[in-house]
């Protein structure tokens, strides 16, 4: 293999840059740094990645990669989370097994070692792309590796349709990650929040809106309002007090501050609250999947 062209660091580049930008306007967590720097560097797998994002508290950095590491004869777009620790990795995957394909763990006895640089000695399997799985060598990855076609032409930036899997993908890994932290109990009493304002109050918003988003899960007692999937009874202590809050209409389809009441919100899965934020934000949207899930 040979090492990509600079026109491909410049695609990374771009699609870098895009994707920050996006998900600076969808994710308001203070717990989540976006890397002002973008700084590209040649990666062991002829190709090239970059960090966006980091977070704190938590280790580890959400990086792109555009290399030829799954040898299936073409450059690949990836999206990553990079961290020492495997044990948190392996948390994030496996609270996820609807993308988490637990049968596609790659290490280094998968990798062909050519003048110091890795690719897979075999080519990744179809079935493994856009789904998260494991890489684990010196370092640890939580990786989704896109099968897309990479085109280099002008305007070096991706398709609007590839762009919004990544950025869906991407959002997801993020938001995956700081849901790994402990959920800190709080008074059992309903609140409004303020949410989607993009001023200096924002971060009070933040507080507020975890005040809701875990008065809501206390208040269905942790139980997925859809498919009636409990993490306690699937997991046992594992999954005592996990689940996730979905907002009835997206805030991301709403250009304006709104308030949020419990009664805006509900509990999910994680399955169920993937397929919601794959269909129109609507306020039915969660009764119309639930409805399909009984048929």
């Amino acid at each position: 293999m040979k090492q990509l062209e600079k026109k491909y660091k410049t695609l990374l580049e771009n699609i870098a840059r895009s994707i920050q930008n996006d998900l600076e306007k969808s994710i308001h967590d203070n717990r989540i740094i976006k890397l002002s720097d973008i700084i590209i560097e040649k990666t062991t797998t002829f190709g090239f990645g970059v960090n966006i994002f980091k977070f704190k508290k938590i280790p580890g950095t959400i990086q792109l990669w555009l290399d030829l590491l799954p040898n299936i004869g073409r450059p690949i777009l990836s999206v990553c989370y990079n961290s020492s620790d495997i044990k948190r990795i392996k948390k994030i995957a496996n609270s996820s097994t609807y993308i988490f394909n637990k049968q596609a763990n790659i290490s280094n006895k998968d990798l062909n070692k050519e003048n110091g640089s890795n690719g897979l000695s075999k080519p990744l399997p179809r079935k493994y792309f856009n789904t998260f799985l494991i890489e684990s060598y010196q370092s640890n990855f939580l990786t989704c590796f896109f099968f897309e076609e990479i085109k280099i032409e002008p305007p070096l930036d991706l398709p609007l349709s590839f762009h919004k899997k990544l950025f869906k993908e991407t959002e997801w890994l993020i938001r995956a990650i700081v849901a790994a932290l402990d959920i800190i109990p709080n008074p059992n009493s309903d609140y409004v929040a303020c949410e989607n304002r993009k001023v200096v109050s924002e971060h009070i918003r933040r507080e507020r809106s975890k005040k809701l988003s875990d008065f809501v899960k206390r208040r269905d007692n942790f139980i997925c309002r859809i498919c009636d999937f409990n993490f306690a009874e699937a997991y046992g202590e594992k999954g005592q007090g996990f689940a996730e809050a979905h907002h009835i209409i997206a805030l991301s389809t709403l250009n304006k501050i709104v308030k949020t009441s419990s009664e805006d919100m509900i509990t999910v899965c994680s399955n169920c609250h993937r397929m919601l934020h794959r269909m129109d934000g609507e306020r039915d949207d969660y009764k119309k999947l639930k409805n399909s899930l009984r048929k």
